[in-house]
């Protein structure tokens, strides 16, 4: 990874944090979704405070962690964590070992507004892969961020003409994957 951030603890926190606007998490729930001890979120957290990257609400015993998202760069900060570190660019990164995949698209609610909080992440991939190699490529991921990941493949001559399925994942937000290794 380009080294941006102080850590990749800090950068994968941030990437947690700046994954969804308007979204708050206790950050028992930051850590799990980082991968990183709960000890380490709450100093990476503090010093993110102190920067003014993050804010940190108490709501009782528990610190409920927000992205700032007032600050000037805030938007570019979110894709460049995205496409990094966060769940794009580790989706993007585990599929690009799987052969048979031309273009892969993030949909649904997670790219949408509609549900801050979806309980999956639509994937759309375009191509011929093994559907057993997608699913052991985006296992891992899924044990990390506590979310499953919805794959479903068309084949490249269904991508290109419209049905009613694919006209309405291109009618509604779409997020493409670059399949590579950005970091």
């Amino acid at each position: 990874m380009i080294p941006l951030f102080r850590t990749d603890a800090q950068a994968r926190i941030l990437a947690v944090l700046f994954e969804r606007r308007g979204v708050s998490r206790p950050l028992g729930q930051v850590a799990r979704r980082a991968g990183v001890p709960m000890s380490t979120a709450s100093r990476e957290v503090d010093r993110l405070v102190e920067s003014g990257l993050v804010t940190v609400e108490k709501a009782g015993r528990m610190r409920i962690v927000s992205a700032n998202w007032d600050l000037p760069w805030a938007e570019e900060l979110a894709s460049i964590l995205s496409q990094t570190v966060g769940i794009d660019g580790r989706i993007a990164r585990a599929l690009s070992d799987v052969p048979g995949i031309d273009e892969a698209f993030l949909f649904g609610s997670w790219v949408g507004t509609a549900n801050p909080n979806p309980n999956d992440i639509d994937l759309l991939i375009v191509g011929r892969p093994d559907r057993r190699a997608v699913r052991d490529a985006l296992r891992p991921i899924e044990d990390t961020i506590h979310l499953y990941l919805n794959p479903t493949i068309i084949d490249p001559s269904e991508w290109e003409h419209d049905g009613p399925f694919v006209a309405t994942v291109r009618d509604r937000p779409l997020r493409k994957l670059a399949l590579g290794d950005p970091g």
